[in-house]
């Protein structure tokens, strides 16, 4: 098989699939704009904290591909309804919501490299997206 340019190789990149955990919606422009949320952060679990009852989430980056808009307008909607706190970056919420992601790398400091959705996960709990899934992911220096 030929590709483009001439070169008899076909570039296959390296995707994994993991389940992560909306922790916010990123306030970008055009979520000022329409209040329909394009970039959502992501966590994953990594226990409780201390001897409290209260679990732990690390961020890993933020995604905004893969969903319609349809998808993101509905999602904004439930995630308006279990916002916890806002700062000028973020609109906080409790991690209720579960994505499936892929992405092809992350990077030194463990954050996704490319991610994008590629589908809300309903058969999922958020204690269920543990952070061990990160050592699937190679890292990109």
């Amino acid at each position: 098989m030929s590709q483009r340019y001439g070169s008899p190789w076909l570039k296959m990149k390296r995707e994994v699939t993991i389940d992560a955990v909306i922790l916010g919606i990123k306030k970008k422009e055009k979520f000022i704009l329409d209040n329909i949320a394009r970039s959502y952060r992501l966590g994953l679990y990594t226990g409780p904290v201390g001897g409290y009852n209260i679990d732990e989430y690390d961020w890993i980056g933020d995604v905004g591909s893969g969903l319609n808009l349809y998808d993101k307008e509905m999602l904004t909607r439930l995630l308006e309804t279990i916002k916890m706190d806002e700062d000028k970056e973020y609109i906080y919420t409790r991690p209720i919501f579960v994505l499936e992601v892929v992405a092809e790398s992350k990077s030194e400091d463990g954050h996704l490299i490319h991610p994008r959705i590629k589908r809300i996960r309903t058969d999922k709990g958020p204690t269920d997206c543990k952070i061990e899934q990160m050592d699937l992911l190679r890292v990109k220096k």
